[in-house]
């Protein structure tokens, strides 16, 4: 695990006002691991969904860090916009995610799980809004509320 030092990140505050709605962030976050082939047939990898409006791209892999890459990689050859989406992964949120996640200018990063308390630093640091324990209908959200409404 990388030590990350908060005021040495080199990135751009997100300026994103995308927003989505709490009920189809969690009706996206229940259907989550039904749409993983790998995770289906082996029940232990993890796992990215990034999402749009009108689709969503996921990257399945042993190593959580390459689950965002995949998935955004697959986004990006499509053109899509990324400041205009949200991400979902099926692990914590760490400091290292969190960091990711804004250097690739996505606004919404969520969870099943929680977040570290320093994940949760650097996403208030960077306005990234960070969602963790999305269950059924409860979400909590520890940064960037202006983004999820309902």
């Amino acid at each position: 695990m990388a030590n990350i030092d908060i005021e040495n990140i080199e990135a751009m505050k997100i300026s994103s006002k995308s927003q989505f709605s709490k009920d189809y962030i969690l009706k996206q976050m229940s259907q989550f691991y039904t749409q993983c082939d790998l995770y289906e047939k082996t029940g232990c990898v993890h796992t990215a969904n990034f999402f749009d409006e009108k689709t969503f791209f996921i990257g399945e892999d042993i190593a959580q860090h390459n689950t965002i890459d995949k998935a955004l990689g697959k986004a990006r050859l499509t053109g899509v916009k990324l400041d205009q989406c949200f991400l979902m992964v099926s692990d914590r949120l760490s400091s290292e995610m969190v960091a990711k996640t804004i250097m690739h200018r996505v606004p919404i990063l969520v969870s099943r799980t929680a977040p570290t308390c320093l994940g949760v630093m650097i996403a208030r640091k960077f306005d990234l809004s960070l969602c963790g324990f999305a269950r059924e209908d409860k979400i909590n959200i520890y940064s960037g509320d202006f983004r999820i409404h309902g």
